[in-house]
């Protein structure tokens, strides 16, 4: 009790105070006072802004066991400050380009961005150096189906994300309730031939989770509850929302009939290998313990050698994101 007192005085005053049931010490009485003042102050805190790397500021929300951006990421930089150009012109079809990196907002018009957000290429989604403030990332599919999952299924889910009225839906938008208050608006999108199309229609989200035509996306539609998913190019000009970072959180694959990401680690060397059975590039993530994202990347099928260098002695999960789900497993760096 003594050290518990030096270091906890008002919690412990107050559990002497209820054990002794001393009524008559006034001392007791104000330190009960005084602890649970400091639990109200302590609950009513509001939650913080988050910022990504242009000083831009996000609202958060919590749905499920998730955390999501209220708005829709409006960056033209990655979080390492690298810049995140537009294309001169603007209407430059970007279909032959190997990996290209851009970003636009719609039609051209700055003043739409902190409404609706920037549009991204796939490219951009997908890239390691993360386009998410920090502590947060571009979700894979799986992890939007935990969202769509959680409000019911994808046949209703579409009304419950939706902002409600007709600023930034088509009229009426009567199916919308926002309930879960993840506030979708419409932002429409940037096609293959470099046109602008969609606004207020259609919100077409990127994924991480790669695909045969390019990378999965999440969409929400104007006059539909529903959600879709399609497999899209990464010339495509999307939206991004970012969710945060959840290591401990982790929905697992049932791997029964399917083969396992294996993690092997060799205390000689400073890197971890990994085994993936999977024809197609995988995500990957490693988060330290407190949830901060210190390193991602991709997999691809076969052995992966991943550096460890820049990470401090500890305990980490690495995590890998398929469409049907993900694998998180625990590995130390030792020196």
């Amino acid at each position: 009790m003594a050290v518990l007192e030096k270091n906890y005085f008002g919690l412990v005053e107050m559990l002497t105070f209820k054990k002794g049931n001393n009524c008559t010490n006034p001392i007791s009485r104000v330190k009960k006072m005084l602890v649970i003042c400091l639990t109200f102050v302590s609950l009513t805190t509001p939650a913080q802004p988050v910022f990504d790397a242009d000083g831009n500021s996000y609202d958060t929300v919590v749905i499920g066991t998730q955390t999501w951006l209220k708005q829709s990421l409006q960056t033209t930089h990655f979080a390492n400050g690298d810049l995140i150009p537009t294309t001169v012109p603007l209407n430059l079809v970007i279909t032959s380009e190997t990996n290209p990196i851009y970003q636009w907002s719609y039609n051209g018009i700055e003043s739409l961005a902190p409404i609706y957000g920037r549009l991204y290429t796939g490219w951009v989604a997908t890239d390691s150096r993360n386009v998410c403030p920090v502590n947060y990332h571009v979700p894979a599919i799986s992890e939007f189906n935990i969202l769509i999952n959680y409000l019911g299924g994808s046949s209703i889910a579409g009304s419950k994300l939706k902002e409600t009225g007709s600023a930034h839906w088509n009229a009426p938008n009567s199916d919308a309730t926002n309930e879960s208050g993840f506030t979708s608006v419409g932002n429409g999108n940037r096609n293959l031939i470099g046109t602008f199309n969609d606004m207020n229609l259609v919100s077409d989200m990127w994924s991480t989770t790669q695909g045969t035509n390019g990378a999965w996306d999440c969409d929400i539609h104007a006059g539909n509850s529903s959600t879709t998913s399609n497999d899209d190019p990464k010339a495509f000009g999307f939206a991004i929302r970012c969710v945060k970072n959840d290591p401990l959180a982790i929905h697992e694959k049932d791997y029964k009939n399917e083969p396992a990401i294996i993690l092997y680690q060799n205390p000689d060397d400073n890197f971890i290998s990994v085994n993936s059975p999977y024809p197609n590039d995988l995500a990957y993530f490693l988060f330290s313990m407190q949830g901060e994202l210190v390193g991602q990347g991709f997999l691809i099928s076969g052995i992966n050698q991943i550096n460890l260098d820049e990470l401090v002695e500890g305990v980490y999960i690495f995590r890998c994101i398929e469409a049907q789900g993900a694998t998180s497993l625990k590995f130390i760096k030792a020196f």
